[in-house]
C-alpha cells in the first residue's frame, strides 16, 4: 500500500448484508475505528458517504461520522459513494492508473461480489468517466479552464468534511464544515 495508508480487514468480518444486524455493525465498527483512530494519530479517514444507499454501506458511514465526530483530534472526511451520485462533491483526485493495484486488493474481501460483477472494471470505467465530468461537478459547470484537467485520464470524485470546534458561551461548540470545492 501507500505510505502512511493503513487498510484493515475487520477479524472478524463486520455482518454489513441485509440479513446483518446493522446497528451492531455499526457500534462494534465504531468501537474499533475511535481506538484505530486514537492510536494512529489520523489526520484522514477515507468510506462511504451517510446517503450512499447500500444498507452496509450507509452502516459503516454512521460508525465513521460517530468516530470522527467524537474524536479526540477529529481527522478530516473523505466520502465516497457509489451508489447514488455525491449531493455535493468538493474534491476531485488524480488517480493513476495504477491505483487500481489497491483497489484489487481491497475487492478481494468481496468474494461473492466479484462472482456476480467485475467490480474492478467498474472502477476503473467510474474513474475515467470523473476524469471527464468530475471536474464541472466538483468545481461547478463552466468554472474549470480547459487546461485543469490535462492529464488526468482517471479520477475519484469525493466529498470532504471535517469537524471544527470553537467555543461559544464558554462551551465548545462543534459543527460539521464542509471544504472548498478543489482538484
Amino acid at each position: 500500500g501507500k505510505a502512511g495508508f493503513v487498510h484493515r480487514t475487520p477479524d472478524p468480518p463486520m455482518g454489513i448484508s441485509r440479513r446483518d444486524d446493522l446497528h451492531l455493525a455499526a457500534r462494534r465498527l465504531t468501537g474499533q475505528l475511535k481506538a484505530l483512530v486514537e492510536a494512529e494519530r489520523a489526520d484522514l479517514i477515507v468510506g462511504p458517504h451517510p446517503r450512499d444507499g447500500h444498507h452496509g454501506h450507509v452502516a459503516v458511514a454512521r460508525a465513521i461520522r460517530e468516530t470522527v465526530w467524537s474524536a479526540t483530534r477529529p481527522p478530516v472526511w473523505w466520502m465516497w459513494s457509489i451508489w447514488q451520485e455525491l449531493p455535493r462533491p468538493t474534491l476531485i483526485v488524480d488517480c493513476d492508473p495504477g491505483d487500481l493495484d489497491i483497489s484489487r486488493i481491497m475487492l478481494k474481501e468481496y468474494e461473492g461480489e466479484n462472482r456476480r460483477s467485475d467490480y474492478l472494471a467498474g472502477i476503473e470505467n467510474v474513474r475515467k468517466a470523473n476524469a471527464v465530468f468530475g471536474i464541472e461537478k466538483t468545481l461547478g459547470w463552466g468554472s474549470a479552464p480547459s487546461d485543469r484537467l490535462a492529464g488526468i485520464m482517471q479520477a475519484e470524485i469525493l466529498t470532504e468534511v471535517s469537524v471544527r470546534r470553537k467555543l461559544s458561551h464558554g462551551l465548545t461548540k462543534r459543527t460539521w464544515v464542509a471544504s472548498r470545492p478543489r482538484v
